[in-house]
């Protein structure tokens, strides 16, 4: 399927994991996806997680569900999100604010 890079595409990538895989897990957005809206050069998404399975079921579902742009997801647990600051760095937004943080707070 083909993705744009509207808020409500995005989530729906997610729609096929559990609501209790994703318990925990926060999803940005960044790269093209953000200047270009239209067409971008892929979808960049960077996933916070808890659970050491969750990359692979995020990655498996994503993969499975969007063919364009090709999706590129990378995966920081709290303590390396901290350490690289990467959501700040690289201009991300949230997409599913999961129970990592709240959207303008720091992580509980």
């Amino acid at each position: 399927m083909d993705i744009a890079c509207s808020g409500s595409d995005l989530r729906s990538l997610f729609d096929q994991i559990p609501p209790a895989l994703m318990a925990g897990v926060e999803v940005h957005v960044f790269g093209s996806c953000l200047q270009d809206d239209r067409s971008p050069g892929d979808l960049d998404l960077a996933a916070i997680y808890q659970d050491e399975t969750t990359p692979a079921v995020i990655r498996k579902a994503v993969n499975r569900t969007a063919s364009w742009p090709p999706p590129d997801v990378i995966f920081f647990t709290r303590d390396e999100e901290r350490h690289f600051d990467f959501l700040k760095r690289s201009g991300a937004v949230p997409l599913l604010p999961g129970s990592y943080g709240e959207l303008e707070g720091e992580p509980q």
